[in-house]
């Protein structure tokens, strides 16, 4: 994985914030727990493969279509975060309490080589308060119908 200069950290830092999801997977993965994963969405594949020769990391995948139009992702998942997150998180500013959990969760990360070893009772704990933490930072507020101007 590249080191981001400050400008590129805080380029990349407003696409996140901007057009970037910062969550915990509900996969199978980790015993079930899930992991940490960052995605961007663009119909502009250049854009993301721009930011994957930028990270050094990855490349974008096709995501299907969205009104007619392809769209791409490029995404990071469990340890790569571990080096991403703490070069962007200064200039993170919607998405930094997403950002925040992500690292705290990284805490319990496992390698490959790692990932026989079972995490231990406090760990679990840990993931799982990471994992409602993040949902409900990410979840959607209700809109008040009732409030809301007409158009």
């Amino acid at each position: 994985m590249n080191k981001l200069s400050p400008t590129e950290a805080a380029w990349l830092a407003g696409l996140v914030d901007g057009d970037g999801c910062l969550t915990i997977s509900r996969g199978r993965t980790q015993r079930g727990q899930g992991q940490p994963k960052f995605d961007i969405s663009s119909r502009d594949v250049w854009l993301l493969e721009y930011i994957a020769a930028l990270i050094g990391v990855g490349r974008p995948t096709s995501g299907g279509y969205n009104r007619g139009r392809k769209y791409w992702h490029y995404q990071l998942c469990g340890g790569h975060l571990k080096e991403l997150l703490p070069q962007i998180l200064p200039y993170l500013v919607y998405k930094r309490p997403q950002a925040e959990v992500l690292l705290l969760w990284s805490t319990t990360h496992r390698t490959r080589r790692e990932c026989r070893v079972v995490l231990s009772p406090e760990e679990l704990e840990l993931r799982k308060v990471c994992r409602e933490k993040i949902y409900a930072l990410n979840a959607t507020p209700e809109v008040d119908h009732a409030r809301t101007p007409a158009a």
